[in-house]
């Protein structure tokens, strides 16, 4: 039975993205749709300087599940270990039955798979396949360098029920950011499923370091479920370094077959006084939220405002929406926040929002909008970018109404363009007929720049060719239309 324990994150966020570029694998996970999931609570104090791990980002985009693991990971062995240390990666989704905490997660094979068989390189101590976690996992990954080129390898295990027990490699990359895709053939999971790519994180709150895409078809999972995870810096040995996420080893190093389940002893490092406490767990993520499935967000101009219109199928945990603004080149990420609406909580049904921006007076060749989703817990996430383009006119623009011929409305739009003084231009727009008598003003007043739309009804007109045309200062253009009853 799956223990609903710790992170739940629903994976019914699907944020659109048109005008937004997709998450991209690059070793750099600074797109908007990523959030912080979790950062170290400790220091580096273990056994491996060159080695460093500080945060946890995810982020869900088109059905799939991206991780990024702020981190560097060692390049050259140290005297005790064949390998590089590196970083071991737990996992566990509710949509797949794995190892119960508490068990052991190692595999035994004859080839090296890093930590997940570290037995393999010391062969006088086949305990160390004997690590467990406090929640159950589903698969766990290697990353780690080769050495001498300073590639990354990916190495995989899972404990899936039902699924053979399965080690294999996922896939080999640089430490430039490129991306790969794995694995080679069918084992853990499915042939060139995976994408992932790495670069050193050089400082805390970089955002670089291993990134990695897994499909939800991967593990199964639907718009209901979730994941959780840990991970920590650990030798190729399997002897666990004090850098987890979460939990916080205060202690020494988390040493050989470490039993987080047990909140962590220093029974496997050979230390004084064993069976002592060495770190405060939980060794999971505390629960987090994706809070909204949000299934459109389009915006309209509608003379000098423009309408937003967005909607939702599921909500939890959902404060509200900020609403921001950006001005010609939303991406120099210049947003500013104009408005928010108050979000319905938990819902399971269709909820649409509206919002109303005043644009008269801004000049622009384009507008920009996007929603910040807030979270009671002040999580957040970002929809797409949607955008307006020629919103205001380098000239006036008078176009053809439509329908026509039409009976009895049709619809008129223009355009007025910023006045050199930046002030708004008084603007007339009259319907005349073939003898040049004025039977209409539909406009008589002044307007800022932007383009607009009116309707006009032709009550009380016969059948007939008419003529409407638009004046402001010089500018003076005229078109036909047609009542046709």
């Amino acid at each position: 039975m799956k223990k609903f324990a710790t992170l739940f994150l629903v994976l019914s966020y699907l944020f659109f993205s048109e005008s937004v570029a997709q998450v991209s694998i690059d070793g750099v996970f600074y797109e908007p749709d990523y959030s912080l999931l979790f950062s170290r609570l400790n220091g580096n104090n273990g056994f491996a300087p060159d080695c460093e791990f500080t945060a946890i980002y995810y982020a869900r985009r088109d059905e799939n599940l991206y991780l990024g693991f702020e981190c560097r990971v060692q390049n050259v062995p140290n005297f005790y270990n064949p390998k590089p240390d590196g970083l071991g990666i737990f996992l566990n989704f509710s949509s797949q039955q794995g190892m119960d905490a508490g068990q052991p997660l190692g595999i035994e094979s004859q080839i090296d798979y890093h930590f997940l068989n570290g037995d393999n390189e010391v062969q006088f101590l086949p305990f160390t396949r004997e690590f467990k976690a406090d929640f159950e996992v589903d698969y766990l990954l290697a990353v780690y360098s080769n050495s001498s080129p300073n590639l990354i390898i990916v190495d995989a295990v899972t404990h899936v029920a039902g699924h053979p027990l399965t080690i294999q490699n996922i896939g080999t990359t640089n430490q430039n950011g490129t991306p790969v895709s794995g694995p080679s053939v069918n084992g853990v999971f499915s042939t060139g499923s995976i994408e992932f790519a790495f670069i050193p994180s050089t400082f805390e709150g970089s955002r670089m370091g291993f990134e990695i895409k897994i499909p939800f078809s991967e593990v199964n999972a639907t718009q209901s479920d979730w994941f959780q995870l840990f991970a920590t810096i650990v030798a190729s040995t399997a002897y666990f370094s004090d850098q987890t996420i979460p939990g916080n080893v205060v202690s020494g190093n988390s040493g050989w077959a470490p039993d987080y389940f047990s909140n962590l002893t220093n029974a496997g490092c050979s230390c004084p006084n064993p069976n002592l406490p060495i770190g405060n767990g939980p060794y999971h993520t505390d629960p987090a939220f994706l809070p909204v499935e949000l299934i459109s967000f389009n915006a309209e101009q509608v003379n000098d405002k423009v309408q937003l219109i967005w909607e939702t199928v599921t909500e939890i945990n959902n404060l509200g929406f900020e609403i921001e603004r950006t001005l010609n080149s939303p991406e120099k990420n210049k947003w500013v926040l104009i408005g928010f609406k108050e979000g319905s909580g938990n819902s399971t049904e269709n909820k649409s929002y509206y919002f109303e921006d005043n644009i008269s007076g801004l000049s622009a060749s384009s507008i920009s909008y996007r929603l910040k989703q807030v979270d009671y817990n002040g999580d957040f996430n970002y929809s797409k970018v949607v955008t307006l383009k020629n919103v205001s006119p380098l000239e006036f623009e008078l176009q053809q109404n439509y329908p026509n011929p039409f009976n009895p409305i049709t619809t008129i739009e223009f355009g007025i363009p910023l006045a050199h003084s930046g002030k708004s231009l008084f603007v007339n727009l009259s319907v005349y007929n073939v003898l040049g008598n004025k039977v209409a003003t539909i406009v008589n007043e002044i307007l800022p720049s932007g383009k607009y739309k009116y309707e006009w009804e032709a009550n009380g007109l016969s059948s007939g060719i008419y003529y409407y045309t638009l004046q402001s200062q010089d500018f003076v253009m005229t078109k036909k239309l047609v009542l046709l009853k």
